[in-house]
Formats: C-alpha cells, sequence, structure tokens
C-alpha cells in the first residue's frame, strides 16, 4: 500500500482517463483536468474528484490478502489468481463509478451517493467473496 501513495498521482489521473474515454464513447459530455471528472448536465458543469480510494486499492488489498492467506496454492497460482482477480475488480469498480455519475446524471447527489456508496461496494465485496471462495474451493480438493 506504500507505493500506492508514491505513485497516486499517476493512478489517479489514469483512472480518470479511463473513466471519461468510457462514459465519452457511451454519449457523455465530459472532460478532464488531471485526476478531476468534469460533467456537463443541462449546461452546467459538475466535477468529480477521483482519489486514490476510488482506484479500488482497498479492494484489491483486500482479495490480494484472502489470496495470500489461501493453503495449497502455489506462487504461480497465486500469481495468476491474484491477476485475474484484479481484472475483474478493476473493471467493477469503472462499472461503479460510471454508473455513480450516470446515476448522478438521473436523479442528482442522492442517487449518486446510494450507487457510489452502498451499492458499489455491496457489489465489490461480494466478487470479492465469490472469486475467493471459487479459489478457495479448488484448493481445498486438492
Amino acid at each position: 500500500m506504500f507505493l500506492s501513495f508514491l505513485f497516486e498521482p499517476q493512478i489517479t489521473s489514469l483512472e480518470a482517463e479511463n473513466i471519461v474515454k468510457i462514459l465519452s464513447l457511451i454519449g457523455g459530455n465530459v472532460f478532464r483536468t488531471g485526476n478531476v471528472i468534469n460533467v456537463i448536465v443541462d449546461d452546467k458543469i459538475t466535477s468529480f474528484l477521483v482519489t486514490l480510494e476510488c482506484s479500488g486499492f482497498l479492494s484489491f488489498a483486500i482479495f490480494t490478502s484472502l489470496v495470500l492467506s489461501t493453503p495449497n496454492m502455489g506462487f504461480r497460482s497465486r500469481i495468476s489468481t491474484v491477476s485475474y482477480g484484479f481484472s475483474i475488480l478493476y473493471l467493477i469498480n469503472l462499472a461503479r463509478i460510471i454508473g455513480a455519475i450516470e446515476a448522478f446524471k438521473v436523479g442528482g447527489v442522492q442517487m449518486l451517493n446510494i450507487v457510489h456508496y452502498v451499492i458499489g461496494p455491496v457489489v465489490l465485496y461480494i466478487t470479492i467473496l465469490v472469486v475467493w471462495a471459487n479459489v478457495l474451493k479448488k484448493t481445498l480438493k486438492k
């Protein structure tokens, strides 16, 4: 986690860039300045700050900890499982942020908060548990 703080500006800027690209592809009127996503709705600009927490690092750390604590796993298996998990979690995290911004367009701040702070984390943590349970099931069969 320490290294993530060294690279926070690059990580958050890349995350913002990816979100803006996806929102633009689906017809959003958006632009970014560094790690700030600016969304134009009804001729008004609303800005969203992308922080390190938005990048999914907490989810990645939890998943990695679970994989590293799983018994009967070889080094290669752990590396491939963590890579697979990161990919899934990153995509779901992107969907969470994009969903929150789209929810804001439709229902304002309340909808944004529900999607960003309630639905999104629940989906992320369920995904972590489902992927890890599948890994655990495979390792316990050995």
